[in-house]
């Protein structure tokens, strides 16, 4: 799931969707939701979410993508 963070309308967040050829859903009002229930502050953000729905890990930043796939590696070694 991709979070709009800067509150675009959703005719702006569509065609960023269609150009990006994005497959994931988009959150709508990203920035209220991130903070209301993720008490998130700062973006980007990655969640890694456990298959039982909770927060499992969380990494806040810019990452490279070696740190991405390396986090996501350990959380899938842990959920298998």
């Amino acid at each position: 799931m991709a979070v709009n963070s800067w509150n675009e309308p959703q005719k702006v967040l569509s065609k960023f969707v269609e150009d990006g050829k994005l497959k994931q859903r988009v959150l709508l009002k990203g920035a209220l939701v991130a903070r209301r229930d993720y008490r998130v502050r700062d973006v980007p953000i990655s969640f890694w979410i456990s298959p039982d729905g909770r927060i499992a890990d969380r990494l806040g930043g810019s990452s490279s993508l070696d740190r991405l796939d390396e986090k996501t590696r350990s959380f899938l070694e842990r959920y298998r």
